[in-house]
């Protein structure tokens, strides 16, 4: 795959992880009943918790979307998301097998992140073998 492909799966992964955490970002309580129809109104202590995790993820977002055009902050980025992405993808199977009906809820996003997992890892196994051709031969 070529550098386009990735510049567009880049920005693509960065606008879809920046909005799916963004009206919790905004409104903790009224966000996460919309995004994953999960009702916060009886856990108040939860709000600055959801209000975090969404500003955190937002902002992976921003910087998987700036990681398309700059190849400097593309390393560090992608193994990050990958490894948040793992977390929630991982947090998601485990909600599913002990609350099946909550967990439902978490269904979108386990897909999304765990199509973006896959892309990054394809990613890093091209780069790998980019890099192994151009290294240079010591005599």
């Amino acid at each position: 795959m070529n550098t386009k492909f990735w510049k567009a799966f880049l920005k693509v992964a960065g606008i879809v992880t920046l909005l799916g955490p963004l009206p919790s970002m905004i409104s903790p309580v009224k966000g996460t009943l919309l995004t994953l129809n999960i009702d916060l109104s009886n856990l108040d202590a939860l709000v600055p918790v959801i209000g975090h995790w969404g500003i955190m993820i937002v902002g992976i977002g921003v910087l998987i979307y700036h990681s398309a055009s700059n190849i400097a902050i593309r390393k560090s980025t992608l193994i990050y998301a990958t490894l948040e992405k793992i977390y929630m993808v991982s947090g998601g199977f485990w909600l599913l097998m002990n609350d099946p009906i909550l967990g439902e809820s978490f269904i979108p996003v386990m897909i999304a992140d765990s199509l973006q997992v896959i892309g990054f890892a394809v990613y890093f196994y091209q780069s790998a073998q980019i890099t192994e051709k151009i290294k240079p031969v010591h005599v």
